[in-house]
């Protein structure tokens, strides 16, 4: 009875065993998708990627519909793996999921999740994308040869009826190796097979990258941001230009390097578009980049706070960029998120990039820091989320802690002026050149900045009130912070202003023209309340209502534009 039980327990436990390693195998190779047709396209960038593009047919060959498809590359690849993403044929973005590494096949495995299921016997087109950084090196004393390894056909863990690949290198570049498409057929489920490749380039080098982003989401109306680039050109070549990215709504760019501001093509995004940052190395700066050089470049801007911080109740929260926009490999990248101080900090998850790369915060009294690695442009836009609560005074007492800074520096500017003059002894009237009050212009200049900031975020307040996208009790709080900031600000502009007039009558032209433009400034929103009365009392139809109000805001925006036209008309009288 005994022996019979036993073999029982024994034929039950081999079934059961044989089904989990049935099951596995199924769930890891889904016997039910095929791969009609795959293409894969290796282009070897300018600075040194491989970018590869995988167009993928796939079929559903069960009887049940499929929800999800799995992505497989070798270990070894993986530590160079900088970016994946997956899109359907309709160019949406498929939910990515990070499984992990399987010892025993030396594979990571990737899960991509379909908006809509594969039926059985339909087929589905997907798009996968991946970027390798650190794969391509220059050969010593080649002098323009570049060398790497690589694999050829996409590692799925389905059976490929067709597959074609191709390799495209850089214009201008020269190879021995094959490049025309290669076609093969019948592939069993994880194909691998390496292949070497060399190509001469004499146009374009290698660079590898560091970067630091620091974030400051506490000033009023903009959230501050500083970055460096930390460029090492590790090719044969001189770089010519170079090219980054900055987030959406990005403005007041100022980009320099030790020596100084750089002139820089800018070609300026909005609140959905990203602004390119171009910088010539031949004109002004010519071969700065040269082989082995190592260049920094520092570059400032600001962002609309409303975009990226979002009030919670009496929490903040901060969804940001955190990589950099670079068409290169960022061997290192840092991003500093300064809050308020006596932040309080709900401690951030740990965020796991699709790549598998988990970004663990540390947090540093106010400061919460980010460090990553083996990153580039297609990352670009993560974004990473922070939620924090700020004590109540902070916000209360930060603008008298401004009017007591700046009010004690114009104390001692003065003071010491008069010193000055009253110790200096008589001298015989000589005709020299006046000197320009840079430090006093610039000054002037900041705080009107400031307050043309302010001044555009009370018009964007009032319009989220009037299109009910803020709740009338978020506009009062924030109508009475903002209306607090800007009189104090208001009072830092006239005692500048003055101090701007005494130093530099021949600059009254310009306070003029501030004055003018806020004049007018002031009539035409007079007239767009007036406006808003008559429509809403009947006195004028919708369509004229809409009619004059698009003329009184393009009036606002051609007063706002000559107001920072005059301003930097004015910095220009300092150089």
């Amino acid at each position: 009875m005994k022996k019979t039980n036993i073999s029982l327990i024994l034929m039950t436990t081999i079934i059961l065993l044989t089904l989990i390693v049935n099951s596995t195998t199924q769930a890891q190779t889904s016997q039910n998708l095929i791969v009609l047709e795959a293409t894969r396209t290796i282009n070897v960038e300018n600075f040194g990627l491989l970018n590869v593009t995988d167009t993928i047919t796939i079929k559903n060959n069960g009887t049940i519909p499929v929800s999800s498809f799995k992505i497989a590359i070798k270990k070894d690849f993986v530590k160079n793996l900088c970016y994946i993403g997956v899109k359907d044929q309709d160019n949406r973005k498929l939910e990515l999921k990070y499984i992990g590494v399987e010892e025993t096949t030396n594979y990571t495995y990737w899960e991509v999740f379909f908006n809509e299921p594969i039926n059985p016997e339909k087929t589905k087109n997907l798009i996968v994308i991946t970027v390798y950084g650190g794969l391509i090196n220059p050969i010593p004393e080649s002098e323009q040869t570049y060398e790497f390894n690589f694999y050829y056909y996409p590692t799925l863990p389905y059976y490929i009826k067709n597959c074609k690949v191709e390799i495209k290198i850089p214009r201008g570049a020269t190879t021995k190796n094959e490049t025309s498409p290669i076609e093969v057929s019948d592939l069993s489920p994880l194909t691998y097979k390496t292949f070497y490749f060399q190509y001469n380039y004499t146009r374009n080098s290698l660079i590898n990258v560091e970067f630091q982003r620091e974030i400051k989401p506490y000033d009023i109306a903009y959230i501050k941001v500083k970055e460096t680039y930390v460029l090492k050109n590790i090719g044969f070549s001189t770089i010519e230009k170079w090219e980054f990215k900055l987030p959406e709504g990005a403005t007041k760019i100022s980009v320099s390097d030790a020596a100084g501001p750089i002139k820089a093509d800018i070609d300026q995004g909005n609140l959905t578009t990203k602004t390119t940052v171009t910088i010539s190395f031949t004109s002004g700066r010519k071969e700065v980049l040269g082989p082995g050089i190592i260049y920094t470049i520092h570059v400032a801007y600001l962002l609309p706070a409303d975009t990226y911080l979002k009030n919670i109740n009496t929490a903040y929260r901060l969804i940001v960029p955190i990589y950099p926009e670079v068409p290169a490999l960022v061997t290192k990248g840092t991003t500093i998120i300064i809050l308020p101080i006596d932040t309080k900090v709900n401690p951030p998850k740990i965020e796991t990039t699709p790549t598998g790369q988990i970004l663990q915060p540390q947090i540093e009294q106010n400061k919460v820091i980010y460090t990553y690695y083996n990153t580039t442009a297609s990352t670009g836009n993560l974004k990473i989320n922070i939620t924090y609560s700020v004590n109540p005074l902070y916000t209360l007492t930060r603008p008298l802690t401004y009017a007591a800074i700046l009010t004690a520096i114009a104390t001692i500017y003065i003071a010491t002026r008069k010193v000055r003059v009253a110790v200096t002894p008589p001298t015989v009237e000589v005709p020299v050149a006046v000197p320009v009050p840079t430090p006093i212009i610039n000054e002037f200049c900041r705080v009107y900045e400031e307050k043309l900031a302010l001044l555009l975020e009370l018009d964007k307040l009032e319009e989220a009130l009037k299109t009910r996208k803020i709740k009338k009790k978020d506009y009062k709080r924030r109508l009475k912070i903002y209306e607090r900031e800007l009189m104090n600000v208001n009072k830092e502009v006239e005692k500048v202003k003055e101090e701007l007039r005494k130093a530099a009558p021949k600059l009254e032209d310009y306070i003029k023209r501030i004055e003018l433009l806020e004049a007018e400034r002031e009539s035409v929103k007079a007239s767009i309340n007036q406006l808003e009365r008559s429509y809403k009392t009947g006195r004028i139809t919708k369509l004229a209502y809409a009619k004059l109000r698009r003329q009184y805001e393009g009036r606002l925006r051609k007063i706002y534009s000559n107001m920072d036209k005059v301003i930097f008309e004015l910095r220009e009288a300092t150089k």
